[in-house]
């Protein structure tokens, strides 16, 4: 989903001085990726809209004027439209404006749960990489961890092991739906490396959900509805 609308950024602003200079010798400005939490009413409109970093107030209004011209499907219960509240994932790529300006516009807008954090007690043995899935209650415990054995993965049975204890150790932020938390189901990829061996996978397939920041795949009790246009 990408809208066309853009915004001229202050990448100090948003990224700290060291990462702009990085960006300045690379001569091109880089893909931003930004959350909210954000309330969505039974007509499908964004009724709140939280940032979870510190932003310009520039770039926050601009924000939140794009997000104003989506309609989100709403959730229902017995057929009923309910409001909801989500992780509103957002990206931002370099686009080009009027006069040869560099400006930035939405590159895709998703909702989702979020992965609030796990626990790092012990350490692999093996260098490995796998997409586990996850499992959560109402309250974003994690009640089954599992590697999604339909999709590649490279390790051995200690790598399993250990990626499934990580996953299981997570806690999600999950949606929830007239005031309910959503039980539910994210995908996490789980990468290790040994003496700077990384092995790479293939990415998720589709049809697993949304790819929301490159942290987790999972599906949404909402649908974004992009504005006529974009």
């Amino acid at each position: 989903m990408k809208t066309t609308a853009l915004i001229a950024l202050c990448l100090a602003s948003v990224l700290g001085a060291g990462s702009v200079a990085a960006a300045e010798q690379e001569n091109a400005p880089r893909q931003l990726a930004l959350r909210y939490s954000m309330t969505v009413d039974a007509t499908g409109k964004a009724t709140s809209l939280t940032p979870l970093a510190t932003l310009p107030e520039e770039v926050d209004r601009w924000i939140r004027q794009r997000v104003d011209e989506y309609t989100f499907e709403p959730a229902k219960v017995n057929g009923i439209a309910q409001t909801a509240t989500t992780t509103l994932y957002l990206s931002l790529g370099p686009a080009s404006g009027a006069n040869a300006t560099t400006g930035y516009r939405i590159n895709s807008l998703f909702t989702g749960p979020r992965l609030v954090k796990g626990r790092y007690e012990t350490y692999p043995r093996t260098a490995g990489a796998g997409y586990f899935i996850m499992n959560y209650d109402a309250s974003g415990k994690v009640v089954r961890a599992e590697l999604d054995k339909t999709q590649a993965s490279v390790g051995d049975v200690t790598f399993r092991r250990w990626g499934m204890a990580l996953a299981r150790s997570f806690r999600l932020e999950p949606e929830t739906v007239a005031g309910l938390g959503i039980p539910s189901r994210a995908m996490i990829q789980i990468v290790t490396c040994i003496d700077d061996a990384c092995p790479v996978l293939p990415p998720p397939r589709p049809e697993n959900g949304a790819n929301l920041d490159g942290e987790l795949v999972a599906e949404s009790v909402l649908k974004a509805l992009p504005p006529s246009g974009s």
